[in-house]
């Protein structure tokens, strides 16, 4: 697993360490940053009305680590957009997509 830098700092997680997620034990590989969100601790989000509730740091990890870890729960993936011209992209306000992961 990847741990988001200022996250792992805060924890003193370093390269090569193995964390404990509930009973599974992950290797830290590296440590690393991204330009999508503020970082930890900044990093918490809520979309309203929403049972999307993001307050604690972010990692990274491997699909087959991701299932196990969601214990048989749905998962989801959030992309962030921007649009060329907002303005002529009404058709995707409003819409959401329901996607089958990836065999």
């Amino acid at each position: 697993m990847v741990v988001e830098r200022a996250f792992a700092d805060a924890l003193g997680i370093h390269v090569d360490d193995t964390v404990n997620i509930d009973g599974h034990p992950l290797l830290v590989i590296g440590t690393a940053v991204t330009a999508a969100r503020a970082t930890y601790p900044y990093a918490g989000w809520h979309y309203p009305g929403s049972v999307l509730v993001e307050r604690g740091g972010l990692v990274w990890v491997d699909r087959g680590d991701m299932a196990t870890l969601a214990g048989g729960q749905p998962l989801s993936y959030t992309l962030n957009l921007k649009l060329a011209d907002p303005a002529a992209s009404t058709t995707y306000a409003g819409r959401s997509c329901t996607c089958s992961p990836e065999p």
